[in-house]
């Protein structure tokens, strides 16, 4: 398998998680279970921006290089929307609070729906 099949079956691969965490995500929150359905739903959109960012052949390692990257290679330059980096901001406020938070909430902050 040459470098280009291997990166192709490695963006494959990365969009198929994406898209088994979100539906995960969608089970989570129909049974109003919005803490683990956010971060489930953060974990999709941060396999994605993964999968966006190796077609560019660029690797990070912490979520804020992911996320920074992303931003600098596809909302700044206009391919995604800024509403889409405003969306992952605050789907990543909502994973942390569902994962280290003890207060209870009744839904999650992120306004769109499955």
């Amino acid at each position: 398998m040459n470098e280009d099949s291997q990166l192709q079956s490695q963006i494959e691969t990365m969009i198929k998680k994406a898209n088994e965490t979100l539906e995960d995500a969608e089970i989570l929150f129909s049974k109003n279970r919005f803490n683990s359905s956010s971060s489930r739903a953060y974990y999709a959109v941060f396999h994605i921006m993964q999968a966006a960012l190796l077609t560019k052949n660029l690797t990070y390692k912490k979520h804020s290089g992911v996320i920074s990257a992303f931003s600098q290679q596809f909302i700044k330059t206009g391919i995604f929307s800024k509403e889409f980096g405003r969306y992952i901001k605050s789907l990543r406020s909502d994973r942390e609070t569902g994962d280290y938070s003890y207060m209870e909430r009744s839904t999650p902050s992120c306004t769109f729906s499955f």
